[in-house]
């Protein structure tokens, strides 16, 4: 939310913090929340309350008044979880979305007080399966499907309405977020597409150059910025300069220039941009363990060396990485010369590498 964000600590009993976005204090302490995990939680578009849904064994959802530390009502969700919204034009009426089903929960009056209703949403086609949902500020439901395809959802049916707008193939995974004006689909491939909330058509479409191998699993949308994270260890930001299409081809519409590459291998810095938007790479890291860690006295540098074949060279001071040397196999074993700029890595093949750190890039 605006003004707070919340965060599960695993365990037994399972506890939810509330701290403030501003400073990272504590607001709100919530306790025995689940019995192992937390899969999702939200907050109301007002931030007054907040819902927690359980993982594993037992589903456990409440809606809390987080401040008082209590919850409102509680039930148990007939699915694992994965993501929650509410309506943010009705605070009593949510949608919780995992394991290829949607489901839309109600708090209504029963005998003891008030109870949660979940109703699942019957999916478009027989063989289709949900895999992201999304509430616009109009209190319009949107989600994807496994054949590629965005569909409106009507709540108060639970059923899909109109006509699809196709995504992708169904062999990419696609995610929906809703924005001001548009709907965002970001796709597995790294494809992003803008779709206008209202025509429901295609206004621009860019795709993130990925390492080989690697895919986007989550984004996450803050004002004008999209915050991208791949497998590989990347996380990317991509800022809108201008607004982009919304398929309703209007006179005044910018339609976006071709895409400039700028330097799609980038560790950190730019790169690509286009009239519309400006990418960059924020962080790179290790997509799995860090086997080895050695200083490297000539540079200063620290190197690390992963499961996944990087060997990266870190700034420690800036808490950056320097360079990366993709070797192919898992990084087992590191040492640094004391007085030279020469690094002996050791992998997973049985294979050594003598390397030079040069000011730009390592030579073997």
């Amino acid at each position: 939310h605006q003004e707070c964000f919340s965060f599960c600590e695993r365990g037994t009993p399972v506890v939810v913090r509330v701290c403030s976005m501003e400073d990272g204090s504590l607001l709100g302490t919530l306790e025995n929340v689940g019995q192992i995990d937390v899969g999702c939680m939200a907050f109301t578009a007002d931030g007054q309350s907040l819902v927690t849904v359980g993982a594993l064994p037992e589903f456990a959802t409440h809606i809390w008044d987080w401040r008082q530390g209590k919850p409102i009502v509680s039930g148990a969700s007939p699915i694992e979880a994965t993501s929650v919204e509410f309506n943010p034009h009705f605070s009593d009426q949510l949608t919780l979305c995992g394991g290829g089903q949607l489901y839309v929960c109600n708090v209504v009056t029963g005998s003891a007080g008030p109870e949660l209703e979940f109703l699942q949403v019957m999916p478009p086609t027989d063989d289709a399966l949900f895999l992201s949902q999304a509430w616009t500020g109009k209190g319009r439901l949107f989600c994807t499907t496994s054949a590629g395809s965005l569909w409106q959802v009507d709540p108060s049916a639970c059923a899909a309405v109109g006509d699809p707008v196709l995504i992708c193939a169904e062999d990419t995974s696609c995610t929906v977020l809703a924005a001001p004006r548009h709907l965002i689909c970001y796709q597995s491939d790294g494809a992003i597409a803008w779709i206008g909330d209202e025509t429901l058509v295609e206004g621009h479409r860019i795709k993130v150059p990925l390492h080989e191998g690697a895919t986007v699993v989550t984004a996450c949308l803050s004002a004008s910025t999209l915050f991208i994270g791949a497998s590989g260890g990347s996380v990317f930001d991509l800022e809108l300069l201008q607004e982009m299409p919304d398929g309703a081809f209007r006179d005044d519409e910018e339609e976006p220039t071709a895409v400039t590459v700028k330097d799609a291998n980038v560790i950190v810095g730019d790169v690509q941009f286009d009239s519309h938007h400006f990418l960059r790479r924020l962080l790179f890291s290790h997509a799995g363990p860090v086997n080895a860690l050695c200083g490297v006295p000539a540079t200063g540098a620290v190197a690390s060396g992963g499961k996944d074949g990087n060997l990266i060279l870190w700034n420690p001071l800036l808490g950056m990485p320097r360079q990366v040397q993709k070797l192919g196999d898992a990084v087992t074993a590191l040492a640094a010369h004391p007085t030279t700029s020469v690094l002996a890595v050791g992998d997973a093949r049985g294979a050594l590498h003598v390397l030079e750190i040069a000011p730009t890039r390592l030579r073997s």
